[in-house]
């Protein structure tokens, strides 16, 4: 259950932004509402100027991270990519590692006492977790290490999926204030281009989250759904991640390039060969745990 409660946690964000797509896209495509909405935006305060905010978080971690990255430098004979490996690996292993003590110091506390608080503090309703949501990711300037901290709350059974869905797309409108801040900057040089994009990614999300709010057990559902799927297989997180955020990407990027060409078909039938594979092994792993 741990488990299955951390996948749910971790992938309603994706839900959200996948069914938005899904939705927003084809629409914008017919009637460019977003694209409109963010002109409109541009020219009302595109002469208000910018300003830069410095992330706390990045602060802190700046001179760890400096470190790290100095002694796998005083490596010159080792080229560039295998250094580079090297600090990628290590971070996972931070973020792995910082990931396991949350939980395990959840745990090590009262949790009935420690979800009363969340319940009654921060996730009181779904206004205030919206707004909390928002204001930490503001802060952080990542969504990715806001929504990161709930997973281990709700692995723990310290929050629920209905707690941690507004507290999500909190955090989605709180990636857009610092490239909004950021892009008013550049007013003074005459390109507005930044502020339009920054306009039309907030756009987006009010958008999404005015859709999928009140349908919130679209996502809740499919986060559910695929939670319970990978009890029965291990296997189905990293088929999720491989399709979802390398391999229909791809595919679009080569339709969006170059059209129904050859390279577009072979990557479409792959994907069916894939799907079929990942079926097959499936179906041996159940029958070897059975």
């Amino acid at each position: 259950d741990e488990f299955r409660r951390a996948v749910e946690a971790g992938l309603v964000h994706d839900m959200f932004n996948l069914i938005a797509v899904s939705v927003l896209f084809p629409l914008e495509l017919m009637f460019g509402l977003i694209e409109k909405t963010a002109r409109l935006a541009t020219a009302w305060f595109g002469e208000m100027g910018g300003a830069t905010f410095s992330s706390p978080v990045k602060a802190a971690v700046k001179p760890a991270s400096k470190v790290i990255i100095h002694f796998v430098e005083g490596f010159e004979s080792v080229p560039v990519p295998i250094q580079a490996t090297v600090v990628f690996l290590i971070s996972l292993m931070f973020l792995f590692g910082a990931l396991y003590f949350i939980v395990k110091v959840l745990k090590s506390l009262v949790l009935a006492r420690v979800e009363s608080f969340f319940s009654t503090y921060i996730f009181r309703n779904a206004a205030l977790a919206m707004i909390v949501g928002m204001m930490m990711t503001t802060l952080v300037q990542s969504s990715s290490v806001t929504t990161s901290l709930i997973v281990p709350m709700a692995a723990a059974g310290i929050l629920t999926l209905e707690m941690v869905f507004p507290f999500t797309l909190g955090a989605n409108l709180g990636t857009t204030a610092t490239a909004l801040l950021a892009s008013l900057a550049t007013v003074s040089t005459g390109n507005m281009g930044g502020v339009t994009i920054a306009f039309a990614h907030l756009s987006f999300n009010i958008f999404g989250i005015a859709i999928f709010y009140p349908l919130r057990f679209i996502p809740i559902g499919m986060a559910r759904e695929i939670g319970r799927r990978t009890l029965e297989n291990r296997f189905f997180p990293m088929m999720y991640v491989i399709l979802v955020f390398f391999y229909v990407p791809g595919i679009f990027v080569s339709i969006s390039r170059y059209g129904m060409s050859k390279v577009t078909v072979m990557l479409l039938v792959g994907l069916v060969v894939l799907l079929g594979l990942f079926k097959i092994i499936a179906n041996l792993a159940r029958r070897k745990i059975a």
